[in-house]
């Protein structure tokens, strides 16, 4: 299934304005003699104002209808996420198509945020078979206790993960920034947030089985 990208000029008019505005500052830190800050300013500018040309496409999902933001008709991107239901789709040719249901990356791709509670499904998390053995994964982490870093600690997070006889290292544990729509508010507004855990998959039928089995 696929859907075509067309133009969004209300997140082109944005990134185009932002990078208008930081131009112009940049401009004025320039003539303050505030050098280094304005090649800073205005790369972030420039950035977005290319972005505005390149990124100012939108699609529907192609899996829930939900709007794909942020789409670059030009350029070619294997995964991409929907923030509304969470299927991939990939990007070609100034048309976003949904992954294959029994595709396979060729690395742990497919990243699953792991819950406090949660049931992996009896399926190969590198080819989508059923698995007949497990294979542990591990990730070091810090545990922090307090404001000051000297407070932190090591650990090891592991987990083991379902795989078939004929395939191993289809998974791997990762940490990322939290998901969400991209829109002004998390683009230039909200602050940093804590990255958090998840679970990389090669197999996208895993995946998608383990959004089924934890919804």
């Amino acid at each position: 299934m696929e859907t075509r990208i067309t133009r969004s000029w209300p997140h082109t008019l944005l990134l185009g304005g932002f990078g208008l505005a930081l131009a112009i500052w940049a401009i004025f830190l320039f003539r303050e003699d505030s050098t280094g800050w304005g090649l800073f300013v205005g790369a972030a500018g420039a950035f977005c104002l290319a972005g505005s040309a390149l990124l100012g496409g939108k699609a529907p999902c192609p899996d829930c209808g939900g709007t794909l933001a942020y789409l670059s008709p030009m350029m070619k991107t294997p995964y991409n996420k929907c923030p509304d239901c969470g299927a991939y789709f990939r990007g070609e040719a100034g048309l976003v198509r949904a992954i294959e249901p029994d595709h396979a990356a060729d690395v742990p791709q497919f990243s699953i945020t792991l819950p406090e509670k949660f049931v992996l499904p009896g399926l190969c998390c590198a080819c989508g078979a059923p698995a007949d053995r497990a294979e542990t994964v591990s990730l070091g982490i810090r545990l922090v206790h307090g404001p000051a870093s000297l407070t932190a600690q090591a650990a090891t997070l592991s987990l083991e993960v379902p795989h078939c006889g004929k395939h191993q290292g289809g998974a791997k544990l990762d940490r990322e920034l939290p998901e969400g729509k991209l829109d002004f508010e998390t683009l230039f507004v909200s602050g940093r947030k804590d990255p958090v855990t998840v679970l990389k998959v090669k197999s996208y039928a895993f995946y998608r089985a383990f959004l089924a089995s934890n919804a």
